[in-house]
């Protein structure tokens, strides 16, 4: 158990990484799409296929993520305003969201390398000048 002040600074850390994560999933999506419009290969567009899927699923958990966040910041502040619940007092049950958010970045950096490898192996494909 935190108390309230202790789990809204972890809420806007939490906020604050997974939208600065989902801005780095875009760029890769970016340069996904540059990728697909030079290469040919049927093997190689399954390839990038993969990590399209892969990185679009992350973004939606992250966004998730940041829902449940959102809601349970403004449950927070609902007690807070109704005088039911003190910040520096009152003690609540802490959420798995940050267990999640840790298992996702382990799975963004893992795809993120595969990706650079990929991508430096295949770099007259994927050249995105």
């Amino acid at each position: 158990m935190k108390n309230v002040a202790e789990i809204h600074v972890e809420n806007l850390e939490l906020t604050s990484e997974s939208k600065f994560l989902m801005q780095e999933i875009d760029f890769f999506l970016k340069l996904l799409k540059k990728s697909y419009l030079h290469t040919k290969d049927r093997d190689r567009i399954k390839i990038l296929d993969a990590y399209w899927k892969e990185f679009e699923a992350y973004k939606g958990i992250l966004g998730g993520l940041v829902a449940k966040v959102n809601t349970r910041e403004r449950d927070i502040s609902i007690l807070l305003r109704d005088d039911l619940a003190d910040i520096e007092e009152t003690k609540l049950k802490e959420g798995d969201e940050n267990t999640i958010f840790y298992q996702v970045l382990r799975g963004i950096r893992v795809l993120k390398e595969s990706f650079y490898t990929y991508m430096s192996e295949n770099s007259e494909e994927c050249s995105c000048s």
